[in-house]
């Protein structure tokens, strides 16, 4: 990419015939009931999800374009989430502990197939994505996605790591985003 990407405002990352690659390739492989970091938990997430060892390198070069961030590296194997009729993933974080060598910094959702009412809400915003369409957002930032009311909505979910600094020790909560305003979270500024 030759442009600079601004969180929270979705541009088109994947092309029709690529979306349908993935989701063949999810659906090969199988899909299992989602986890959070602390277990299962169907009252918060209830979708399936299968992880793909795709090529990360792409992912980098377009973390490394969003205004205000840096990464260091792509977590990988890749997620992919599939939402049925009523299945859903709750108001959630997707930092993890502060213990860890390295934090999610920014979150990038991509729609491989849009459901109808199946929004991704990212703070007060709400992203009915197209076909093909991501949006990238600090990952300490409260979203969900909500459930379709008929079909599926397939998603890609890529996350842009950094290292914790050992020099000082990481805050004990995840640093809330407010996403209108642009405040400071923990791997950058939203400006």
């Amino acid at each position: 990419m030759d442009h600079t990407i601004k969180t929270l405002e979705p541009f088109q990352l994947l092309e029709p015939q690529e979306c349908r690659h993935i989701i063949g390739l999810a659906g090969d492989q199988g899909l299992a009931q989602g986890t959070m970091a602390m277990g299962q938990d169907h009252t918060i997430r209830s979708s399936s999800v299968a992880w793909l060892d795709l090529e990360p390198e792409p992912y980098y070069d377009i973390f490394k374009t969003v205004e205000g961030y840096t990464i260091d590296w792509i977590y990988t194997p890749l997620q992919i989430s599939r939402y049925q009729e009523d299945q859903f993933y709750d108001w959630h974080v997707d930092t993890l502990s502060s213990r860890r060598s390295s934090q999610r910094c920014l979150t990038l959702t991509c729609c491989l197939q849009p459901a109808a009412d199946a929004v991704l809400r990212v703070g007060n915003r709400v992203f009915d994505l197209a076909l093909g369409e991501a949006v990238i957002f600090p990952s300490d930032t409260l979203h969900r996605a909500d459930a379709p009311s008929q079909g599926e909505r397939w998603a890609l979910t890529i996350w842009g790591m950094k290292h914790n600094k050992r020099e000082a020790p990481a805050p004990e909560k995840p640093l809330a985003v407010n996403a209108e305003k642009g405040t400071a979270s923990a791997c950058g500024s939203t400006n």
